[in-house]
Order: C-alpha cells, then structure tokens, then sequence
C-alpha cells in the first residue's frame, strides 16, 4: 500500500493507497492530468504570472473537462455537487483569521490563447465580502467581469451586492441600477430602478422598448 517506484517519473504514478490516508503533493510541485508541463497564466494581462498547481489539458472534449457527479435521492443543495472556494485571512493552512469587507473570497475566470501566451483573461465571476463580516455572519457580492475589444483587462460589468440590488456598470444605488459610473444624484424615496446616464452634463438617458416592425407592438403595463 502506497505509492510504489522511485525516481521522478515513477513517484509520481500512485496505484494503491493505504485505507484512510490522503493523497498529497507538494507545495511547489503539481499534479497536471493529459499534459506533461505545467501551463503559465496570469490574473490581468500578465502583470501576475501564475502556475496552477493542479491542471488538466487536453486536445479533446474529454481530455479537457473535469467532472463532479453526485448520486443522490435528496433534492437539496446538501445532496448536490458542489465547487466551493474558500478565502481565510489567516496565513497559515487550517489556522483561522476572519476576512474583512471587501476581501475577495475566489474568482472563476476564462482566459483565451492571444497567439504568444495564455495570459489574456476575457471574462470572470468574482466573489467577495459585502459588508463586515464576523462568526456566523458573511454577507456577500458577485461580480461579473469582460474584457473590452483591443485589451486584455477586466472590467467590472455587473454585480449583485449583498442587498440583492443588481448594478450594470457600476454599485447599485437602487435595487435596479443601469450607470455609466457617473455620480449616482439622490432618489426619491422607494425608487426601485434607475438608469442613470450623466458622467457628463450633456448626457441623455434614453429607454426605448420596440416591438416588432409588421404587427409587433409594446405594452408599458402598472
């Protein structure tokens, strides 16, 4: 029982293990499933390399694609497969130290090949801390992220804070917030939405609902 061979090729096949231990590699050494070589990518643009320790490559559809199944009779998301991401603000593996307000928690992001390296993020889902958090309390945000044309930047797109209020373009001010970023003015008691367009003082905010050019038309209903 273990892991069987010497060398560096042969310490890295594990074919049985002992009942009730744990697989582990090394910090600084990984674990790369259908490639032979690790791969370099980077948070935005290159600015921060970094080399997962854990990669799967491949040239097809399976090669390429991780799976978490659950079988189960319970419908809840106790029962359901899960991917989480934890964030302590503790320095040391398994001690704990808690977050703060802003804190980003893990990011989910999707990188494209820019013909010199794999560095070029194009889109991302971030999770963070929303407030001030404590034992039993971590109120949350998600943020959406693209990468304009002609760059290789993230840029904020939309967020859910931890209010439920939904942002495009920028923090909700009201529970429904469309903004070019602007200075948000003050609204009115129970507003509900808005869609602000005044970075500058020429600026118009137009809405517009179209229906179809034949026999299609559109219903404003209260």
């Amino acid at each position: 029982d273990g892991i069987l061979g010497s060398g560096a090729a042969a310490a890295a096949t594990v074919t049985t293990l002992a009942a009730g231990g744990d697989v582990t590699v090394a910090n600084g050494y990984g674990l790369v499933v259908g490639g032979t070589a690790q791969q370099t990518i980077s948070d935005g643009g290159g600015a921060t390399d970094v080399v997962p320790e854990v990669q799967i490559l491949g040239t097809a559809t399976a090669d390429m694609t991780a799976l978490i199944g659950g079988w189960s009779t319970t419908a809840t998301r106790l029962a359901a497969p899960t991917l989480s991401l934890l964030k302590s603000g503790n320095g040391t593996i398994g001690s704990h130290t808690v977050v703060t307000d802003d804190e980003i928690l893990g990011s989910i992001i999707a990188y494209g090949d820019d013909g010199t390296d794999y560095e070029s993020p194009a889109a991302a889902i971030e999770f963070a801390v929303d407030g001030t958090p404590g034992t039993g309390d971590m109120p949350g945000r998600t943020v959406f992220y693209t990468t304009a044309d002609s760059g290789e930047t993230l840029t904020e797109a939309m967020r859910i804070d931890s209010s439920q209020h939904v942002g495009i373009g920028g923090a909700p001010s009201v529970q429904f917030h469309v903004t070019d970023g602007g200075t948000a003015p003050s609204y009115a008691a129970n507003t509900i939405g808005a869609i602000q367009n005044n970075s500058a003082d020429s600026d118009i905010a137009r809405f517009a609902i179209i229906g179809g050019a034949a026999t299609g038309y559109s219903v404003l209903d209260f």
